[in-house]
Parts: structure tokens; sequence; C-alpha cells
């Protein structure tokens, strides 16, 4: 099975999803994975009715016919500026297990892109193999 395409939902996509778990990642951390939030202070589509959400980032998919959203929003997190959220909710409709994979990959490459990851294996007949790496090739 390959990746599934997200791209940006509409608020009215949103309409009907539920809170299927939660997440610690900082703002900035979420802004350089997937771009900017909606402001949900500010009027228009995204403004939260209630009050309790002030950042959402909302995508969708299509999958045999069947739609699936993914949300990451700040439920409730009055204490601090959104800007210094770390526990933010995760919302969606549909098959949980494609969004789920469409966030881990988005945060996987992101992460890959900000931080140093190298993975060596050592065997006794090869030695050293390096099974996954991002850091620069030094010429030798």
């Amino acid at each position: 099975m390959g990746i599934t395409k997200f791209v940006k939902a509409k608020h009215k996509d949103v309409i009907g999803g539920g809170n299927r778990g939660q997440m610690t990642i900082s703002y900035v951390d979420l802004v350089k994975a997937f771009g900017k939030p909606n402001d949900c202070t500010k009027e228009g589509p995204w403004r939260s009715s209630d009050n309790k959400v002030r950042a959402e980032w909302a995508f969708k998919t299509v999958v045999k016919g069947k739609p699936i959203v993914l949300t990451i929003y700040d439920y409730k997190q009055y204490d601090a500026p959104v800007e210094q959220v770390t526990e933010w909710s995760i919302g969606g409709k549909g098959d949980i297990d494609i969004a789920a994979s469409f966030l881990a990959m988005k945060l996987a490459l992101y992460c890959l892109k900000a931080h140093r990851v190298i993975l060596i294996a050592e065997y006794k007949t090869l030695g050293k193999r390096i099974l996954m790496s991002n850091a620069p090739l030094h010429e030798s």
C-alpha cells in the first residue's frame, strides 16, 4: 500500500470529527512540520464558537470513496500563549490508521530534517553497516 496524500482541509470537512488522542510537541515544531495553523481566534470559518480552540491544523483525504480527516488543536489550553502550548489534541474522522500514518510520516520527515539521525548495525561477519543516516557524507 502506498502513502496516502493528504491536503489541507476546509472547516466544513472537520465537522463531525472527534477527539482521537493527544501528543506532546512544541508549537514551533508543529509549524515546521505542517506550516501555520488556522487561527481560531479571528473572524472567519475557523473561528471557535466556544473559544476552546485557538489554533488548529486540519488535513483531509479520500480513500475508497470515504473521507478521512486529521486535526491537531489546542483544546482548552488557556494557561499559556498558543506559541508555548506543548500538549495538543488530535482529532479526526474516518480511518484513524491512515490518518496516523500521515501524522507519523510528516513528523518523521520533520525530525529527519531537523535532527541528526544515524542508525548503525554491527554484524560479526560483515562489520558495521549504516542502516539509516541523514548526516552528510564526509569524503576521506
